[in-house]
């Protein structure tokens, strides 16, 4: 894998997103057409985090799906460059298991490997790894629809 790290400025110019919707704060390497990491860090402070019965502040699991995604779609600009007027839609999301909760202080490197592209859509898997390197949720399939 090439060492091609992206900061959080740059990737805002490559997802239609900022604050507090841009949720992959850093890619840390990828290797066009085949894989990407990245890391999310978890602040305390985000607008939706949610506080639990112990009273821990703890990161939604579909937005840690969410980040899987933005990275599957940042792996994609990089592989192929921008389109005119494209847009990244969810087709499908199977095979999703959720492993461990995600609280604020984690910082959460993703991995998305994509398993088919073509000109109209692409299909990736993922796996998002808290800082002791556990797997707090996986996806079997996801389908990103090009228009």
């Amino acid at each position: 894998m090439e060492r091609n790290e992206i900061q959080y400025s740059k990737i805002g110019n490559i997802l239609p997103y900022g604050y507090p919707f841009l949720m992959v704060d850093r890619v840390l390497d990828y290797t066009r057409l085949i894989s990407i990491r990245g890391l999310k860090n978890v602040s305390k402070h985000e607008p939706y985090m949610k506080t639990n019965d112990q009273g821990d502040k703890q990161f939604p699991s579909g937005l840690v799906l969410e980040s899987i995604g933005q990275l599957a779609g940042i792996l994609h600009y990089l592989s192929f460059g921008r389109k005119q007027n494209c847009q990244y839609i969810l087709g499908k999301i199977s095979d999703v298991s959720i492993l461990s909760l995600v609280f604020a202080g984690n910082q959460l490197v993703l991995e998305v490997t994509f398993q088919k592209v073509t000109s109209g859509f692409f299909i990736a898997s993922g796996i998002a790894k808290n800082d002791i390197g556990r797997s707090v949720l996986t996806v079997g399939e996801l389908i990103i629809v090009l228009k």
